[in-house]
């Protein structure tokens, strides 16, 4: 992989060979994240403090832009390393905050131009979604919060970033699929749980109104683990409903879950389809839901986490 800095003035250079690199892409939350390391040089050591951006490229085409968090200077061992590491542009959504607003009517465009699009975000899949009425953000929520409430309760869609830091809002995957056999692997982990997933949850209102959402998934009979929550009131019906929901899937993510290692990098990304043939017990199609390619000593690889639709 190349890396490429760019400064606060727009002004991009290129890297020195790296020695390693890890890229990581998700599906929604945690953001996506880079961590590079490469031979320390005096030149590129005065760029650091004024680097924003950093790009990754690939085989000819970008597999990452994103902020440049931080850098570090390693003069500890036989090799002088520069360390830079960084977040996706869905980082600039959760280090921005919001101010208090109440829509009476609102579009996923209303939802953009106020809160991501002034960040220099811009789109790159835009699914329809229903307007919602009475919609609101709270005081101090982040940007990503009030982006990923809406598209969640008006669309099903959990916000996600394109390997050239586009944001991508659509409920579908990207219709690629990835055959993997026990030739092609070199790990296999599976991990299922049945902590901390939801059973059921009641929301209620200052005014009484109590709505009981309950979680169908048949991989969870045998549990129960209730929560209660309280919402404002004047809270529509729906909106009760989706804050139910929302408690029950975000409780379900990796409840189960494949994680495969192939040596191959870049390999799939999230919103990929992966066919696993490698033990009866968990062959089938996955979703992935995380990336992470990486390159060293060892060589090239990518370990992918793969999950049911469902979750």
């Amino acid at each position: 992989m190349t890396g490429y800095l760019t400064n606060y003035e727009n002004t991009e250079f290129r890297l020195p060979e790296l020695i390693s690199w890890e890229i990581c892409h998700s599906w929604g939350l945690p953001t996506d994240s880079f961590q590079i390391a490469l031979a320390y040089r005096g030149d590129l050591a005065s760029l650091l403090g004024s680097a924003t951006r950093f790009r990754g490229v690939y085989g000819g085409g970008t597999v990452f832009y994103g902020i440049v968090d931080e850098y570090e200077m390693d003069f500890s061992g036989a090799q002088s390393l520069i360390h830079i590491s960084g977040r996706g542009l869905g980082g600039l959504l959760t280090d921005n905050q919001c101010e208090k607003a109440e829509f009476a009517f609102c579009g996923i465009g209303d939802v953009l131009s106020r809160y991501v699009y002034p960040l220099g975000i811009s789109t790159a899949v835009c699914d329809g979604m229903a307007s919602l009425s009475g919609y609101s953000v709270g005081s101090g929520a982040s940007c990503w919060s009030a982006l990923e409430q809406f598209t969640r309760f008006a669309g099903g869609i959990t916000p996600r970033f394109s390997c050239d830091g586009r944001l991508i809002l659509s409920k579908g995957g990207t219709g690629k699929k990835l055959i993997i056999d026990g030739e092609s692997l070199t790990e296999l982990r599976v991990n299922g749980r049945r902590y901390g997933v939801i059973t059921e949850v009641l929301v209620k209102d200052a005014d009484g109104r109590r709505q009981l959402v309950t979680n169908k998934s048949p991989k969870i009979k045998g549990s129960t683990a209730r929560r209660v929550v309280s919402v404002p009131r004047k809270t529509s019906w729906d909106a009760m409903r989706y804050t139910g929901k929302y408690q029950i899937d975000k409780s379900m993510e990796d409840s189960f879950a494949v994680e495969v290692t192939i040596c191959t990098p870049f390999a799939a990304f999230p919103g990929d389809a992966v066919v696993l043939s490698v033990l009866p017990e968990i062959d089938g199609e996955y979703f992935v839901r995380e990336s992470i390619s990486s390159a060293g000593e060892n060589g090239a690889e990518t370990t992918l986490t793969l999950v049911n639709r469902e979750n």
